[in-house]
């Protein structure tokens, strides 16, 4: 998952929110799988949980890298830059989930522009 190349395929087939969506459910999966065995195994210790986890939150970053960069291009169109808009509020979302409290602010700060910067109503 922290292939870079991975990632833009994946993102470019399945478009920008649900490539992202993906991208947010597998880590999940590993998440859950992680905890389950942590919990089933005795000699795991709480460094090897902690280390999964900082693994997650590296991909989840990366992902928000990665979307920060399209929206950067000059030639993405509205509809893109919203679809990047929401894909970064679902990241967000799922940041919230895993306790990346800055991380997931950060993420609704950047959708937020975005919004803005395409003219989006305050109440919208």
């Amino acid at each position: 998952l922290m292939n870079r190349s991975f990632l833009r395929n994946r993102i470019e087939f399945l478009g920008i929110l649900e490539g992202t969506k993906q991208y947010a459910s597998d880590i999940q999966t590993i998440q859950k799988g992680d905890q389950s065995n942590y919990n089933k195994k005795c000699g795991t210790s709480k460094d090897d949980n902690l280390a999964s986890k900082s693994k997650l939150n590296d991909v989840l970053l990366l992902i928000v890298k990665y979307l920060t960069d399209i929206n950067n291009s000059q030639s993405l169109s509205k509809d893109s830059r919203i679809c990047v808009g929401r894909a970064l509020v679902f990241l967000g979302v799922t940041e919230q989930g895993i306790t990346m409290w800055e991380e997931s602010l950060d993420c609704f700060k950047k959708a937020l522009r975005i919004f803005r910067g395409i003219g989006f109503e305050e109440n919208h």
